[in-house]
């Protein structure tokens, strides 16, 4: 064994200890995704001990630093293997034990033993504990259920004298309740005259263990008047029972981890590989050959030219992301009474040994977004086959989306203080993509998507809020690109939205029409979407003045400054943190503050228009 294996098997016993000490009973299995045996062994051992399994969470990952000397076609191969094929081959091997909802497979000894320590003991050790504290005239409810006359019915006669016994006591119950489990545990129940039904047994047990309760207070606390009593509340809706039927609570959920790598990874992948995978009908085997593709475009140092971004780990996360959308698709279409829910998500940027300490999220808050998809409630219709961050799914160009995060927002919150809309892309200088095609995609995105927003969230805003929309300085040399006629109609002060929205479709028109230039346009896809930003901000906020000046809000739009992203490189001289400056600025203005509003800022400065 590798010393690297080494540590990590130590530590994931330690781990398991330390849980044990608070009282759960955890198992640890090692597990190598990059080996097949290893992943088979799992298999075997959950088929075996559990019967199958309920939650699967894929959370194996690597990526090599920015500054890491290895070639790139090597990091390619290395990433790949662990990532997607990785996370590829624990599905393919443990998708199938994932179990359906009722009729569950856990071996029958096992579901004896776990319901009988919560349903029975567990009542059982509270009773001891808490009946000594009883007040007089106090009162005691234990719930049973109808399924304990069921299953006391088909006991053998024997059983049934005893557990009807006004004399049984309660170390004699203990031993009837002990027996069952291990009756189970040697495969004899029934031939024991035990009924075939975990549940049924422990709430005879609770039915009975009520009875004895009753009789001692009775015997030893009469004067307090102390009233005991087992009950059925009925047939109830709840996760136990279901909105209509019986249910078992065990439903499959399945978490494949990604990143939001994967977006801006795919973001800068060619229109046509974007459109692969983005693709409704995309299979397991085409999404195989296309990572494939990567690792030997990278390995022959043709990626780029290719199509591919020059990112090993993002293109391995759209492979996780899409691949979750397959097995989806899948489970839809072969397994769709079961009601197994599998989603791809992204933690956030979390503290850990891949990150480091710069990261700011804790690991517990990096499991916020996976155990939320986890344990989605039993009659949960979604979300399914989504890329989940912050447990909710928002794509800013789509109009559905938005409006869902809009509901969330209004039912939640009441509305909305500070808004931020900061979504944008860009294509390289260099990029072969046809200019027509990178105005259509950038402008979907940088300004309709922006204006989406605003639309649906803008009335929600509360008195005293702010909105700020990240444009950039390159609106301001766009801008002065342009003709004339054009710099007159976007410096306008009564320039409608309906108009605003013409010309950016004009602009789109133009370039698939190859006469941007001869029409007065800059040659310029991600210039002109700001100049779309910039002269929005200064309509919205025209109308706020019209229709809401009361309640104060200010809306302005911003440059950030050349900031390092994955959008501008390392060149850049701004920190994120820097970067970040203007737009706090702006989204926290004074409550009393009279401006800035509908102007474009920057470095905390009105820039004129």
């Amino acid at each position: 064994m590798s010393p690297e294996l080494c540590f990590h098997t130590l530590r994931g016993q330690i781990n398991t200890h330390q849980l044990q000490a608070e009282g759960l009973s955890p198992r640890f299995q090692q597990l190598d995704i990059d080996d097949l045996q290893s992943i088979r062994a799992l298999r075997d051992f959950l088929r075996k001990e559990y019967g199958g399994l309920d939650v699967l969470v894929n959370n194996a990952g690597i990526a090599l630093k920015g500054n890491d000397p290895t070639p790139f076609h090597i990091q390619a191969e290395v990433t790949m293997k662990t990532n997607f094929f990785g996370t590829r081959d624990v599905c393919s091997e443990l998708l199938p034990l994932m179990k359906p909802q009722g009729n569950d497979p856990t071996p029958f000894h096992i579901q004896a033993e776990v319901t009988m320590k919560t349903n029975f003991f567990g009542t059982r050790d509270v009773c001891s504990e808490l009946l000594p504290l009883m007040k007089p005239q106090g009162r005691v409810v234990n719930v049973s259920s109808m399924e304990s006359l069921r299953a006391l019915k088909n006991c053998s006669p024997e059983l049934q004298q005893k557990f009807r016994s006004d004399t049984i006591s309660e170390e004699e119950l203990v031993g009837l309740m002990n027996k069952f489990v291990e009756d189970a545990r040697n495969g004899v129940h029934q031939r024991e005259g035990w009924p075939n039904r975990t549940y049924g047994v422990t709430k005879i047990g609770v039915t009975v263990l009520s009875r004895i309760h009753a009789r001692n207070l009775s015997a030893h606390r009469r004067g307090d008047k102390i009233l005991l009593l087992n009950c059925c509340p009925g047939w109830v809706r709840t996760d136990l029972t279901g909105p209509q039927a019986p249910k078992s609570p065990e439903e499959g959920r399945v978490v494949n981890v990604s990143s939001m790598e994967s977006l801006r990874a795919l973001k800068n992948c060619s229109p046509e590989l974007q459109q692969k995978f983005r693709s409704d009908t995309i299979s397991e085997e085409e999404l195989v050959g296309l990572m494939n593709k990567f690792v030997e475009d990278a390995r022959n140092g043709v990626h780029q030219r290719e199509g591919w971004p020059n990112r090993t780990y993002g293109v391995t996360k759209i492979g996780v992301t899409v691949l979750s959308r397959i097995h989806a698709r899948n489970l839809s279409a072969h397994r769709r009474g079961d009601k197994i829910l599998l989603n791809a998500c992204c933690p956030g940027w979390v503290r850990t040994d891949l990150t480091g300490p710069q990261a700011p999220k804790s690991p517990e808050e990096g499991a916020e977004t996976p155990v939320f998809l986890a344990l989605l409630p039993s009659d949960a219709e979604g979300p399914p086959g989504q890329l989940v961050t912050e447990k909710k799914v928002v794509k800013c160009s789509r109009v559905q989306s938005i409006r869902a995060l809009r509901d969330f927002l209004r039912k939640e919150y009441g509305g909305l203080d500070v808004l931020v809309n900061n979504a944008g892309i860009a294509f390289k200088v260099n990029d072969p993509t046809p200019f027509h095609i990178q105005a259509e995609v950038t402008m979907k995105t940088n300004f309709f998507g922006t204006r989406d927003v605003c639309t649906e969230l803008l009335p929600l805003m509360k008195p005293q809020g702010r909105v700020v929309n990240v444009s950039s300085m390159v609106s301001l040399r766009a801008l002065k690109n342009c003709s004339p006629e054009l710099q007159q109609k976007f410096r306008s002060d009564t320039i409608s939205e309906e108009e605003l929205v013409g010309l950016m479709n004009k602009f789109v028109e133009d370039t698939r029409n190859g006469v941007h230039q001869k029409e007065g346009w800059p040659n310029t896809a991600y210039g002109v979407t700001k100049i779309g930003v910039t002269v929005l901000s200064r309509i919205h906020a025209r109308n706020l003045s019209a229709h809401r000046r009361g309640d104060k809000i200010l809306l302005n739009a911003c440059c950030p400054g050349w900031v390092r992203t994955d959008l501008t490189g390392p060149q850049a001289p701004k920190s994120p943190e820097e970067g970040a400056e203007t737009p706090v600025f702006l989204a926290l203005l004074p409550s009393d503050a009279e401006g800035p509003h509908g102007q474009f800022v920057m470095e905390k400065k009105v820039e004129p228009w």
